[in-house]
């Protein structure tokens, strides 16, 4: 009897697992505990995680499939007192797995597409997507990009100064 309940739990806890979707909608477990991803914290010379043209291991990749849409916002923010709250000074960029720009630069968005203000539009998620057949609203207008082939496109980042300043992204996806 107790083979067949360990059996049964080990099915249904891997039988949930199968319908689970990867990654995570956005950097908050909850709306009081924060996890933000920072940038030059070291002042690595716009070489450190997730910055143009970083070496492969520092990079922010998302792995898509051919004709797999990618639906993204984040939100800049002034969490540590040296940190740049000043989003004319941050931009991005998206690269396909050859390294080609396939999402234009353009700055951290302060409002509208690709903007997250708070954190119940994080986790609602981008507006217009099906999600178990229900098409989410009262989330946040998401940038989308769909991948030409499959493999591991990636996210960078950079700020203006030249003087390697530190800043960090509160929301994302």
């Amino acid at each position: 009897m107790k083979k067949q309940l360990l059996n049964l739990l080990v099915l249904v806890l891997f039988g949930t697992n199968l319908f689970a979707q990867e990654g995570t909608k956005q950097l908050m477990p909850n709306s009081s505990d924060r996890l933000w991803l920072e940038f030059n914290v070291f002042g690595t010379a716009g070489q450190g995680f997730g910055m143009y043209n970083c070496a492969a291991d520092k990079r922010i990749n998302i792995r898509l499939r051919a004709g797999e849409k990618m639906y993204f916002g984040m939100k800049l923010s002034g969490y540590y007192s040296n940190n740049i709250t000043d989003a004319d000074r941050v931009y991005f960029r998206v690269k396909n797995p050859s390294g080609t720009v396939v999402f234009t630069e353009r700055n951290v968005p302060t409002s509208g597409t690709g903007y997250i203000s708070n954190y119940t539009q994080a986790i609602t998620g981008p507006n217009g997507v099906k999600l178990n057949g229900t098409t989410i609203s009262g989330g946040y207008n998401a940038y989308t990009f769909t991948a030409a082939a499959t493999g591991d496109y990636y996210i960078e980042f950079a700020e203006t100064s030249g003087w390697y300043n530190r800043f960090a992204l509160e929301l994302m996806w």
